[in-house]
């Protein structure tokens, strides 16, 4: 892809492909939220379980980076993680010597949904994913 073909003018062509991936986008999003919701899972608490699960391998995420990745203000972030730690989906705790840091970790239960979840929205990207690529081809 040269730079000239990014700064081309968008034709109507263009603008009805941007609207059909949008559009997959958001379908994606609430099915994802529907898998959730299935078991018993609010979207907000599935996301911020995949948030904890996908943090750096070696590294337990806390506060501030989870409300970094789900591009929330940090006491949202608190609400989300009292209502899980709640249901017992999380749990909270403290390293190192800067105990004021609150890191969080999934729990046996928060393993266990985060992964049913993640297994069948993966099913249905991959069934999605012809069309995906041809939306994606042709946005540029």
């Amino acid at each position: 892809m040269t730079m000239q073909s990014v700064r081309r003018k968008l034709s109507k062509a263009d603008f009805r492909k941007h609207a059909e991936f949008r559009r997959w986008v958001r379908k994606f999003l609430a099915n994802s939220e529907a898998n959730a919701k299935n078991l018993g899972l609010a979207g907000s608490q599935y996301t911020l379980l995949l948030a904890v699960k996908g943090a750096a391998e070696d590294t337990a995420p806390n506060i501030a980076a989870l409300a970094d990745q789900l591009l929330v203000e940090s006491h949202s972030v608190v609400e989300m993680v009292d209502r899980c730690e709640k249901i017992g989906l999380l749990e909270r705790f403290r390293q190192g010597d800067d105990q004021r840091l609150v890191f969080v970790r999934l729990t046996e239960l928060g393993h266990e949904m985060v992964e049913k979840v993640a297994t069948k929205n993966r099913e249905e990207i991959m069934e999605a994913l012809p069309t995906l690529l041809e939306f994606l081809r042709g946005l540029v």
